[in-house]
């Protein structure tokens, strides 16, 4: 219904700037909107309180997502993961 649909509507619109400009937004979009009462640097209101821990592990997590995307996309199995260094931010 209505609510419903305000809700959705509410999600994306009341990012602040700190998400709207984010990196890892495309992951997380500012999260479930009862989770944004923190407050951003700025000292905007409306920041996913879960941010301080989404930020870092969404970021550390990105190489291997990209890989494994990669590998979809040629039909390759994306298992192939697991033989790559572990190192951070290895290709």
């Amino acid at each position: 219904g209505e609510r419903q649909q305000g809700f959705g509507r509410d999600k994306k619109t009341s990012l602040p700037a700190y998400c709207r400009e984010c990196e890892v937004r495309f992951v997380c979009n500012g999260g479930c909107p009862k989770n944004r009462f923190g407050t951003t640097p700025e000292g905007e209101p409306g920041l996913n309180v879960l941010c301080e821990g989404y930020r870092p592990f969404f970021n550390h997590i990105d190489p291997a997502m990209r890989y494994m995307k990669e590998a979809l996309k040629q039909g390759e199995p994306p298992a192939g993961i697991m033989e790559r260094p572990t190192t951070p931010g290895a290709p």
